[in-house]
């Protein structure tokens, strides 16, 4: 039986650049399951093509059957019926009716062939050449048929068991694509924990850093007083000692001038 070839699929003449995006596992398995559901729809429509054809095989078979045997069975011929009357025929005439006589038995030791029994024999030898000849070839038919009802049961068999492989492939497909989706549940809660976990340590780092902050400040403005605390008494010092010397020349001045003046 030859199988279905799949349409023909035009390419783009002027292919995009842009690469097309990995597939996840959940999509490839998707996509092989619909593969394998077209696959399945079409072994389908092939048994049914083939108990299509089983059918119409034996509707052949029992049309030829029949036609042997109607072909086998006997049947009146004009050529085959004799003018001279038997001895059955005329016994059922004298019997039905009383205005004919009886009549003579012809045999074949007193009485010469005629040509309506040449042509009765002759007619009989054709019709048995013919049904010798129709059995020849409602044997021959028969045998062809045969054949071919087994290929088709062959074929059928083996759609059967493409399906049944299918089927179990399938299955398969299914567990598997259960246990992607637990895998992929199991996955996407270790993420939920794993994201709880790193937010919960960038707030306590976020607050670490704070803290962290706020003791600079502190340590730079204890810095900044202790630093006031030193600088501030030496500059007074500074400032008191420039006083005294300034007072003190201030007074060395005016009793120079006032010795000269004198």
């Amino acid at each position: 039986m030859a199988s279905q070839l799949p349409p023909v699929l035009h390419s783009d003449p002027k292919p995009s650049l842009e690469k097309a995006s990995p597939l996840t596992p959940t999509e490839q398995l998707a996509l092989q399951k619909h593969e394998m559901a077209l696959e399945r729809a079409e072994i389908q429509h092939q048994q049914d093509v083939t108990l299509l054809k089983i059918s119409l095989l034996r509707l052949q078979i029992q049309t030829t059957n029949h036609a042997t045997l109607y072909a086998m069975s006997p049947h009146p011929s004009s050529a085959s019926r004799s003018p001279w009357p038997t001895s059955h025929t005329s016994s059922a005439r004298s019997t039905s009716s009383s205005s004919i006589r009886s009549t003579t038995l012809i045999t074949p030791g007193d009485t010469s062939p005629t040509p309506d029994d040449e042509a009765t024999h002759i007619s009989l030898h054709h019709r048995k050449m013919t049904l010798d000849e129709a059995t020849q070839e409602f044997a021959r038919e028969n045998t062809k048929l045969e054949q071919d009802w087994a290929s088709l049961e062959r074929d059928c068999a083996d759609l059967k068991s493409r399906k049944a492989e299918l089927e179990q492939k399938t299955e398969e497909i299914w567990h598997e694509m259960a246990r992607l989706d637990a895998a992929e549940k199991e996955a996407e809660t270790a993420i939920k924990e794993r994201r709880a976990f790193l937010e919960t340590k960038q707030k306590e780092a976020a607050e670490l850093l704070r803290k962290r902050n706020l003791m600079n400040l502190r340590v730079a403005a204890e810095k900044v007083a202790v630093d006031l605390l030193i600088v501030v008494p030496g500059v007074s010092l500074g400032i008191t000692v420039l006083a005294m010397e300034l007072a003190l020349g201030w007074r060395m001045l005016t009793w120079g001038v006032a010795v000269v003046s004198r």
